[in-house]
């Protein structure tokens, strides 16, 4: 996931909102192709093992969603 974090760094505050825009029930979670679409949106491509890795660390229950909030704060921190 270092590869991604200065592109992260640089486009968090913006990706925030976009993420938040995409999270119409405001539980702070998104789907797996919702979270993606946003990644690519800032140029941000995850390869199937990186996004595997991402799945496995912040979808502990499996829910197939995303706290996009803890994936920022992983990086910003």
């Amino acid at each position: 996931m270092l590869r991604i974090q200065p592109q992260i760094l640089r486009c968090w505050r913006p990706m925030k909102r976009t993420l938040k825009s995409y999270d119409e029930s405001h539980t702070g979670l998104l789907d797996i192709a919702d979270f993606r679409q946003v990644l690519h949106e800032y140029n941000i491509n995850l390869t199937e093992e990186e996004l595997f890795n991402i799945l496995e660390y912040y979808d502990k229950t499996l829910s197939s969603k995303i706290s996009y909030n803890d994936f920022l704060r992983a990086f910003i921190q």
